[in-house]
């Protein structure tokens, strides 16, 4: 069965595995501003920094500075991986938001709040690609970011990528894996910077200073 789905209605059909009802997402994400007439009533997303478009052929577009959309709390998955099929049509900049190193793409994994969160970026501005993890407590946000692993796999405006995030509880930890182009990253954390993030928790895109187009989105739970 193939990992990826093709956006509809707005927001792809991520459903991979019959009977896991609760991995369709098939509205547009609450707080979107869908350029086509899709009804956003039923969203299983929700927006909660920047605006998202969906455009007449059901693709995700935004270009916010600060963009963040997560699945709602009944979808949250513990051991899971999560696809995304992404141009990045511009790296921007702006007077409030300078350009930085880690503008680019970002997918959420057991995402508990905005305090408490494993991520990996997956398209940055200066061509790294990282594991990283949000601990409560600190200076950015309230939380404190922690760096688990690091690799490079630039990606050029224009181009069309391809990227796979996975957590999984182990023996000796949580281990996070990315593969974004060819580029293959792992890492498993033990306790750093906190306890480790266990449990359910939601998944999402988090989205930098770019102007960029999603064109298809896959949840994958363990066991599909």
């Amino acid at each position: 069965m193939s990992l990826l789905k093709p956006l509809t209605a707005g927001l792809g059909a991520v459903t991979l595995c019959v009977g896991v009802a609760a991995a369709s997402f098939a509205a547009p994400p609450e707080g979107a501003k869908p350029l086509a007439d899709e009804a956003t009533a039923t969203s299983d997303w929700k927006v909660t920094s920047g605006a998202l478009s969906v455009l007449p052929g059901g693709q995700w577009w935004t270009d916010s500075p600060v963009f963040r959309v997560v699945s709602q709390d009944r979808f949250q998955y513990a051991n899971v991986a999560t696809t995304v099929k992404a141009t990045i049509n511009e790296f921007k900049t702006s007077a409030e938001t300078p350009a930085v190193a880690w503008d680019g793409v970002h997918l959420f994994l057991r995402y508990k709040s905005q305090y408490s969160l494993y991520y990996a970026t997956v398209a940055r501005r200066d061509g790294e690609v990282v594991l990283k993890k949000k601990c409560e407590g600190g200076p950015s946000n309230g939380g404190t970011y922690y760096t688990l692993a690091t690799g490079s796999a630039p990606v050029k405006p224009g181009q069309e990528f391809t990227a796979t995030a996975a957590v999984t509880d182990t023996q000796g930890g949580v281990k996070l894996s990315l593969d974004v182009n060819g580029e293959h990253l792992e890492a498993v954390d033990t306790g750093t910077g906190c306890a480790t993030i266990t449990g359910p928790g939601r998944v999402g895109v988090r989205a930098d200073n770019v102007d960029v187009t999603v064109t298809q989105f896959a949840v994958k739970p363990e066991g599909c």
